[in-house]
């Protein structure tokens, strides 16, 4: 007995051979390996192949070659001989390549009996890596070959290795968030390896794209690594050896090495790539397999300000010495320093009082000599204002300046780009200003008031800023401002009678003003005419001692305040003088400083007015003697009492002066007195005004009439009225004269000292800009003159009518004349004003009609533009009250829109305005807009309102009786204002997002992203959202605010995703808020989730697909890593066993890659007579726990199901985490026990195998799962065998539908002869059986027996007996056809081959009786690929369409291509498609569900080739027409297919063809138009639109418009069914209607035929025919109007129809 062999040895001699003798065929070699191959690991050690060959013939020549597996090399000259059976037999390199050696004998002839053992040495490559990774199997076929023929072991089941190789996991580093330019950082990343394979040498390189990053080391364990090589932005490292490696310079399973990077950030929001590998060297070019990784940076958030702008002012000591000023600007932003600096930094400044315009360097009065920042001169230039464009201001551009200017705490070079241009948040920038001031600008108000200054920057990551200009503080103030002089004389000044002259001065600037100083003095000079008499003079209040020296008074202040200038005189006239005009100069000068005698100013302003001299010129001899007219404000020219403007003013309320003002439409009364002297027989009065100013040059007054009354004695005589005055040219063309010739109205008696007293009324006709801008005197001379031989004669001067009229100009302003500057999102407001400006009397502030309601324009409408991205918020017309400015108010809405422009309509409720006490009419409509998302883009521009009032309302109020016929009313009128709207590029909000997590690694089921909104501009973003797209694959489970406490936000869902609304009051300026985005995926590839966000100034967006604005975006990536399992064996039982004993077993499911998996199971599968000890199947986790659990399992079939989730330590959330999450192997590993019994149908010598199913975090299948480890074969005490069998099977071709295959099988005994019982198994695949009678053999005697034929699970299994006593080393050669013979599975199947040994009894105490019966071993297995070729249909392109029948049916045509993805049909193969009516529309053929409608025949269609195939058919009314089934099957219906590789079906929804709706046609107004065609019983129709239709639920209903178009209907039909809808569409063309209107010529008697009838036809086409029989017959035609005569007294019925052809509708 040899039952123990296989046991004792210590070497396992396995051999082939091929040598016949008379008892079976022998082998001239034998080939055994005296130890098992030895596996590696790829790249980093060799291992051993140990062969022994023996000789059993003489043979001579002979070698030995080895045929490697991919990527398995040889190590040359490893050879070693380590044993033969003669002295120096030996082994030799016989040349072949690395991966096929080859070696030889070093003797020539071998004898029998010879044998040598010999060693080489392998090592494996990366192309083992791809080998093991595609299945291969790791087996050294070894040839021996020599004169006697050759021998090979090619069993990949005999001395197969494994080789191990790692799998390495790249953890990638962290998001590096609130990064800066200039910064430095530091940031770890870790490789680690995950498998059983170690790696000696790692590889990594570094992508810097564009240099945005600059590495400044890399660290391994505090160890600096050096680049090896770069490449334009790429840095390539080597780890490798116990220095930089690990401590023994491998890195295995679950090891890491951990790297640290130290980094300057040159650019923003730079994406670093890593990819690190392992293989046979550190260069990429070695590398076996690599891991790829990310690193992301996120900017800091920051916003830079111009927030504070001081001057100091040095070296000043007055205007006529150079000075300079030190400028402070100051960086206040928000977001940290460098993050809020301002970047490539460019400086403006100039001087003005609008700080958003920054002002105007006005060259005429400042020279700017230098700018120094620090000790560094810098060059500047003058370029325009961007907003007032012939302003120019000056501009620094810092970009100039290379070496720090002024050290700490001002400019830096940020970002490094070798200029010192940047302001960190933080610090400020000084520059000094070197100026000299320009003097002797003579009667100019030399000032410069206030300096500005704006920055224009780069933000940290490049955008353009313009930083909101400063006032500087405290303010600039430079020069004296005298805006003007304005001197007052009386209008006449009489002879000898005292008089006043007020001199007085606006606007003055200078308490405040650099040059003011204690020592500056104002000096006024005023030329004293020769016969003008200065009696005192005050200074403000004080009484000054007149200095006069030649002409000129001089006054001279006593302090540095300049105070009005009061001149109180009298004229002293030259005898015989009756008048004359003296001129009065005027000149303020400014002493600047009295202390250092700078002069600088001298005069600042000048004037020059003329004095009326009235002189007496002693007794009138003769002519008129003249007194001092008077005028007035006639008494309907008064203001009214209040703003109902019914009752007028009493004129006794009012003063002299405030009755001599007047303005257009108001008429004046003059009072004229003259005594005569000398008789004479005519009078003339004349009167001379103003006429408007030069470019205009027309009247401004209207005579009237005249009363004209006569006293003699002081008693009237006569009276008239006279209402004819002449309007002479004056010498003067700035003047008119009026001239009353009173001549004819004399009395006839008219003598010496009679006096006349005449009243005349004047109109004031002009208005608007034919007035002057102030109130003027505009009267210039009056005199009553007799003539004399034609020239005129009178006593006295020429008194100058004092009266006064101004401008009543109605125009539009912008309230504010100040650019509307917007900033965020506040509400501004923007006026219009209807104004009347009135000249005003002096400079006194006195009201020109106070007490007095002065009505003005009536607003009938107001039309404002809402620019495009702005709303309006409210409106307000504000009009000027009877005591204050603004105590008429009135809210107001539109009363519609007009496009883009409210329209305001008055409704009678508007209150009446009356001029304010700056002396005009206004009314102010303000309307406050407030801008949108979109609303606030860089702009400047005009946008215009347009008031539609009716003028001169104050003559429209009540009739005012004096107005002339003549003076135009002014219609109403439309004014137009245009008002400059701006927003700078820092004036809209701005925000971004960011993602602060970087890209994801996902390796677990959930992950979230931190995403950073971020407001970026220097305005408030208020109603901040975000909304998130769907995307397929990822889940959002929610987001969550993280700023504050957690706050999950409310999901609203829209068209394209989900969205939030997150806040009203959004976000300040350079504050941000992190959101939370909470998500799992199932896409396994990498991915992208959109995250959008926006706001708005006052509402959220309907969603945000209507959202109007940009939006910032961020696209968060992620990347799900590799999954993997494997079982790790880790206790079996000790064998052999006694059958039906327990059996123990522990496996370790591990996690082995980077992700996590989840939906862990444990499969047993189990083979016949092996079960499971019931409930013994347990868990733990970790694998090093103690909490073992049961675990629910289930059966499927043989295969148990174990659900390693149910253990209640499973985690559950996570899944079983791989290498990434960095938990320990214990925590990578659940580990599994069971019990297992053997039973009587146990196969001895069989293994059960073990295997682990997981899943993805993405939800795809987990690496690995398809491995199966088999357990140890299970030895059973009583059942042992002493030989075993190797067996082959070989196929030689593909199996088809028709014909066989045969099968060519041998076995080879080992270890002993065969025992009885032997018996051998071929299992075949389904649908494959065996040929009866085919089994042969060629080794006679010991050829197998046929046993029998009987199926096993659908397969086939032939049995055959094995012969007793066949010796060892002997092998059978045998074989059998196969055929097709049902349906089986197309492609590769298996054919299974096994060896048993079956047993009498065998004890098995757990059995009735004790015993098993008929047991059986296993001595030996194999398996071949059979591939079975079948046809394979796709059916494609089905189309149906069908045709109504009504109750017959419906006529379908049918259209399919059938396309051959398998293999040829047969000859005179027939293949049927079977079409079916899809009943219950399942989509799916049902069997007696679905109707038979009809079916095709093809044949002879080839591989990769394809048919189209149409019928026709008449489907029965009552089946389901809207859907259709193709069938191709081999079973179930009623014409099948023979041999194809898997049902076909398809399904279609059919259209339905039916041109329901008619042709497209014109048609006449008015008509009924019949439509569609008729109905087909059981269809449903619906027309759409239904307009202009009788019915639009039926199938031709009538169509009729009255008016003009084209009209286009979609008719949709419906099935009976309910189903496959078809529309067809119609367009009709409606022809222009027209009228018909007629005229009738009634006969001339009862009798007559002399009637007639005109017709008139507007709209149609021409020509016209015209019939009067009511459309019956049309016998004329013309164009029209046309006249049918000679008609008889009768009735008669008129249509027309056109050249449409169209009838009128109705008749007349």
């Amino acid at each position: 007995m040899k039952r123990n062999r296989l046991v004792t040895f210590s070497k396992v001699l396995l051999s082939l051979g091929m040598l016949l003798t008379a008892q079976g065929i022998k082998s001239q070699y034998i080939i055994s390996y005296p130890d098992a191959a030895e596996g590696m690991t790829i790249c980093r050690d060799t291992a051993l192949l140990h062969v022994r060959i023996e000789v059993t013939l003489n043979t001579a020549f002979d070698t030995v070659t080895i045929t490697l597996p991919p990527g398995i090399s040889y190590v040359p000259g490893s050879i070693v001989t380590l044993d033969s059976n003669r002295i120096g037999l030996s082994m030799k390199e016989a040349g072949g390549t690395l991966g096929v050696p080859r070696f030889a004998f070093n003797t020539t002839n071998l004898q029998t009996n010879d044998f040598v053992e010999f060693s080489i040495e392998r090592q494996a490559d990366c192309d083992a890596y791809v080998h093991a990774n595609t299945g291969g199997v790791f087996k050294d076929i070894v040839r021996v070959s020599g004169s006697s023929g050759s021998v090979v072991d090619s069993n990949v089941t005999v001395n197969a290795y494994n080789v191990g190789y790692p799998i390495i996991s790249f953890i990638q580093p962290l998001a590096l968030n609130d990064v800066v330019i200039g910064g430095s950082y530091q940031r770890s990343f870790s490789v680690t390896n995950g498998a059983q394979g170690c790696a000696d040498k790692l590889g990594l390189y570094i992508v810097y794209p564009g240099g945005g990053i600059e590495l400044d080391s890399l660290r391994l364990n505090g160890k600096r690594l050096y680049a090896y090589d770069v490449i334009d932005d790429t840095l390539f490292f080597r780890i490798a050896g116990a220095d930089t490696l690990t401590s023994d310079g491998v890195l295995c399973n679950g090891e890491s090495i951990i790297l640290t990077e130290y980094i300057t950030i040159r650019a923003c929001n730079t994406v670093t790539t890593y990819r690190a590998g392992w293989g046979c060297s550190a260069a990429p070019s070695g590398w076996c397999s690599t891991v790829p990784g990310t690193g992301s940076i996120t900017m800091a958030v920051g916003t830079p300000a111009l927030t504070a702008l001081t001057q100091t002012t040095l070296n000043f000591v007055d205007a006529c010495t150079p000075w300079s000023f030190v400028i402070t600007a100051h960086n206040g932003g928000t977001g940290g320093p460098v993050a809020a600096a301002m970047f490539n930094a460019v400086i403006q400044f100039a001087f003005g009082d609008l700080p958003s315009s920054v002002g105007h360097i006005n060259t005429s009065r400042i020279t700017i000599d230098s700018i120094l920042i620090g000790s560094q001169k810098v060059a500047w230039s003058l370029v325009t204002n961007p907003i007032v464009t012939y302003w120019k201001i000056v501009n620094i551009d810092l970009n100039q300046i290379t070496a720090d200017p002024d050290g700490l705490g001002g400019l830096d070079d940020l970002d490094m780009d070798g200029r010192y241009d940047d302001l960190r948040g933080t610090d400020s920038v000084k520059f000094r200003i070197f100026v000299r001031w320009k003097c002797n600008l003579y009667c100019t108000g030399n000032f410069i008031r206030n300096f500005n200054t704006r920055i224009l920057c780069n933000s940290m990551c490049g955008s353009p800023l313009t930083m909101a200009a400063l006032r500087v503080s405290p303010p600039i103030e430079m020069g004296m401002k005298v805006d003007a002089i304005t001197v007052y004389p009386p209008v006449n000044v009489i002879d000898n009678e005292p008089f006043e002259i007020r001199i007085q001065n606006s606007s003055v600037y200078s308490s405040t003003s650099l040059f003011h100083n204690s020592a500056q003095r104002f000096r006024y000079r005023v030329v004293i005419p020769a016969d003008m008499v200065v009696d005192s003079v005050f200074f403000g209040a004080t009484g000054m001692v007149p200095v006069i020296i030649n002409d000129t008074l001089f006054v001279t202040s006593n302090d540095d305040t300049l105070y009005p200038l009061r001149i109180f005189a009298h004229y002293v006239c030259p005898p015989g003088s009756s008048g004359y005009r003296e001129e009065l100069p005027v000149f303020l000068d400014y002493l600047q400083n009295g202390t250092t005698g700078c002069g600088c100013f001298n005069t600042i302003r000048c004037a020059t007015y003329k004095l009326n001299i009235i002189c007496s010129g002693g007794i009138c001899l003769d002519g008129p003697a003249n007194f001092l007219p008077v005028l007035r404000r006639t008494d309907g020219s008064l203001g009214f009492t209040d703003s109902t403007a019914t009752t007028r003013v009493n004129p006794n309320t009012l003063t002299p002066i405030q009755l001599k003002r007047a303005w257009y439409g108001d008429s004046l009364q003059m009072v004229s007195t003259m005594v005569q002297t000398g008789n004479y027989n005519n009078l003339y009065l004349q009167f001379s005004a103003l006429k408007t100013p030069a470019g205009y040059a027309r009247n401004r007054l209207a005579p009237v009439n005249a009363d004209v009354r006569f006293f003699r004695g002081g008693t009237m005589i006569d009276s008239c009225r006279m209402t004819s005055f002449a309007v002479i040219a004056h010498p003067d063309s700035a003047f008119t004269r009026f001239v009353l010739n009173i001549t004819d109205s004399l009395p006839i008696d008219y003598q010496d000292l009679d006096s006349v007293h005449v009243l005349s009324r004047y109109a004031v006709i002009r208005d608007s800009t034919d007035m002057a801008d102030v109130w003027e005197v505009n009267g210039v001379s009056h005199y009553f003159y007799n003539l004399d031989a034609g020239d005129e004669t009178y006593c006295g001067g020429a008194y100058i009518p004092e009266f006064y009229l101004a401008r009543l100009g109605a125009n539009m302003w912008p309230a504010s004349t100040q650019v509307t500057e917007f900033l965020g999102c506040a509400s501004y407001p923007l006026s219009v004003a209807d104004n009347y400006t009135l000249g005003q009397f002096g400079n006194t502030g006195i009201i020109s009609f106070p007490g007095e309601f002065r009505p003005g324009h009536y607003i009938d409408s107001i039309k404002v533009v809402i620019p495009t991205g702005f709303v309006l918020d409210s409106a307000m017309r504000i009009g000027s009250g009877i005591t204050t400015q603004y105590s008429v108010k009135k809210l107001i809405v539109p009363a519609y829109y007009d496009n883009n422009s409210a329209v305001f309509v008055n409704d009678g409720t508007w209150p009446l305005t009356k001029y304010s006490e700056n002396n005009s009419f206004w009314s102010s409509f303000r309307y406050y807009i407030s801008p949108t998302c979109n609303g606030l883009y860089p702009i400047n521009q005009y946008i215009r309102g347009r008031m539609f009032a009716k003028s001169n309302y104050w003559n429209h109020a009540v009739p005012l009786g004096n107005i002339p016929p003549d003076t135009s009313i002014t219609p109403p009128v439309i004014q137009n204002v245009d008002w400059l709207i701006r927003a700078g590029s820092n004036a809209k909000p701005a925000i971004t997002l960011t993602n602060e997590t970087g890209p994801i690694q996902a390796f677990q089921p959930a992950h979230k992203w931190k995403v950073r909104m971020s407001n970026i501009s220097s305005q408030a973003a208020p109603y901040t959202w975000l909304a998130i797209p769907e995307k397929p694959g990822i889940t959002i489970t929610s987001v969550v605010s993280v700023s504050g406490p957690p706050d999950t936000l409310v999901p609203i869902n829209y068209a394209g995703g989900r969205w939030y609304q997150i806040s009203v009051t959004g976000l300040s300026s350079g504050t941000f808020a992190d959101y939370d985005v909470n998500f799992t995926y199932t896409s396994c590839q990498s991915d992208s989730l959109h995250v959008i966000a926006g706001w708005n100034c006052s509402e959220w967006p309907t969603e945000p697909g209507t959202y109007p604005c940009a939006t910032t975006e961020v696209f968060c990536n992620f990347t799900p890593v590799e999954a993997g399992v494997e079982v790790i064996s880790k206790a079996e039982p000790a064998l052999p066993t006694a059958l039906c004993d327990t059996l123990s077993y522990q496996y370790n499911v591990n996690c082995t890659q980077a992700g996590n998996t989840t939906n862990n199971q444990f499969r047993i599968i189990f083979t016949p007579g092996l079960s499971l000890v019931p409930d013994s199947i347990l868990a733990v986790y970790p694998a090093n726990g103690t909490n073992w659990q049961p675990v629910l399992y289930q059966f499927n079939g043989d295969t148990l199901i174990g659900d390693l989730t149910s253990h209640p330590d499973y985690p559950v959330l996570t899944g079983l985490p791989g290498v990434q999450s960095g938990a320990d192997t214990n925590h990578r590993q659940i580990a599994v026990r069971f019990k297992l019994l053997t039973g009587c149908a146990f196969v001895a010598g069989t293994s059960f195998a073990v295997n682990t199913l997981a899943d993805r975090a993405c939800g795809e299948p987990a690496n690995g799962i398809q491995v199966l480890t088999l357990s140890s074969p299970l030895t059973i005490s009583g059942l042992e065998v002493d030989y075993r069998a190797t067996h082959t099977l070989i196929i030689n071709h593909d199996l088809y539908c028709t014909g066989s295959v045969h099968m060519a099988m041998t076995t080879e005994i080992r270890n002993d002869s065969t025992s009885g019982n032997g018996l051998l198994q071929i299992t075949l695949p389904q649908g494959v059986s065996y040929v009866t009678g085919s089994l042969g053999c060629s080794t006679s005697p010991y050829c197998p027996g046929f046993v029998s034929v009987a199926a096993n699970a659908g397969r086939e299994v032939v049995t055959l007996s094995l012969p007793v006593g066949v010796p060892e080393n002997t092998v059978l050669r045998y074989s059998m056809e196969v055929h097709y013979s049902a349906d089986g599975t197309c492609g590769p199947n298996t054919v299974d081959m096994r060896s048993l040994v079956v047993f009498d009894t065998v004890i098995c105490p757990s059995t009735p009786g004790g015993y098993c019966i008929g047991s059986l071993t296993q001595t030996g297995i194999a398996s071949a690929t059979l591939i079975l070729r079948k046809p394979a249909f796709v059916l494609d392109q089905f189309a149906v369409r069908g045709w109504p029948g009504g109750v017959g049916g419906e006529q379908v045509e049918i259209s399919l291509r059938i396309s051959n993805v398998g293999s040829d049909m047969l000859l005179g193969q027939d293949a049927w498609v079977v079409f079916f009516t899809d009943e219950n529309e399942s989509g799916a053929f049902e069997a007696g569900t679905d109707v038979y409608i009809g079916r095709v025949n093809f044949s002879d269609l080839r591989s990769g080739d394809d048919t189209n195939i149409m019928i026709g058919h008449l489907v029965p009314a009552g089946l389901n027409t809207c859907q259709y089934l193709a069938v191709i099957s081999s079973t179930g219906l009623a014409y099948n297919t023979y041999c194809i590789c898997q049902p076909s079906e398809v399904v279609a929804m059919a259209s339905l063809h039916y041109e329901a709706a008619g042709p497209n046609r014109a048609v006449c107004p008015a008509v009924f138009e019949p439509m569609g065609w008729p109905a087909i019983p059981g269809y449903g129709y619906s027309w759409s639109p239904g307009t202009n239709l009788s019915d639009s639920t039926i199938a031709n209903p009538f169509f009729s418009s009255p008016v003009q178009g084209i009209f286009t209907y979609v008719i949709t039909v419906q099935r009976p069914g309910g189903c496959a809808m078809a529309s067809d569409t119609v367009t009709l063309t409606v022809f222009s209607p027209f009228n018909v209107a007629t005229g009738i010529e009634d006969v001339s008697c009862f009798d007559a035929g002399d009637g007639s009838i005109t017709i008139t036809v507007t709209g149609g086409v021409p020509p016209y025919s015209y019939s009067i029989d009511n459309g019956l017959t049309y016998p004329y035609s013309g164009a029209s109007p046309f006249t049918i005569s000679n008609l008889p007294a009768g009735q008669y019925k008129v249509r027309v129809r056109d050249g449409n052809n169209c009838e009128s509708v109705g008749c007349q």
